[in-house]
């Protein structure tokens, strides 16, 4: 991060930051963002009492829409969220890395245990960390094109009314 003094003399105005340099060096500390931060804690107070919407958009000063404060409070639930995942994922993430330093030095040695906890440990870390996923996958027609819906469907239906040996059946593309 980049201090006050760090800043040479083209990005100051009067002895002063920009404002567009200010809100930079400041990040997500700065006035503005600690402002912000209290709106949005009064606001997830106000919804845990049970208060709607538009009684929590009045409350805030300044006040804002019904519309405003659901997304305000939304907003802020999904980054708790969010947050909490990503610490117990790194927590988890911490514990396997433990597990594995630990294990390790007995695989290399040809531990069979050792090396089938090993490769239970890659498997989780993989889950864990989404390496697993499926890729996206796109169905199409012939040479790329789209797929023709109705097409395919007579053709599914010819195979269901006719079911040839499944080497000689109709053949989707």
């Amino acid at each position: 991060m980049m201090d006050e003094e760090q800043v040479d003399d083209s990005t100051k105005s009067e002895g002063r930051l920009t404002r567009r340099r200010r809100r930079h060096v400041e990040g997500h500390t700065g006035a503005a963002a600690i402002t912000t931060a209290e709106r949005v804690g009064a606001a997830l107070a106000l919804r845990k009492q049970g208060y709607d919407y538009a009684t929590i958009g009045e409350a805030l000063d300044p006040p804002v829409s019904r519309q405003a404060a659901h997304k305000m409070v939304a907003t802020a639930l999904q980054a708790l969220v969010t947050g909490r995942a990503e610490e117990l994922r790194s927590l988890m993430a911490s514990r396997l890395e433990d597990l594995l330093i630990g294990l390790w030095p007995l695989a290399l040695k040809g531990d069979g245990e050792a090396i089938g906890n090993v490769l239970r440990i890659f498997d989780r870390q993989a889950k864990l960390f989404g390496l697993d996923r499926a890729g996206k996958v796109e169905v199409t027609g012939r040479d790329g094109e789209p797929l023709k819906v109705e097409t395919t469907i007579r053709r599914i239906e010819r195979v269901i009314v006719d079911p040839r040996p499944l080497d000689s059946a109709v053949v989707i593309q």
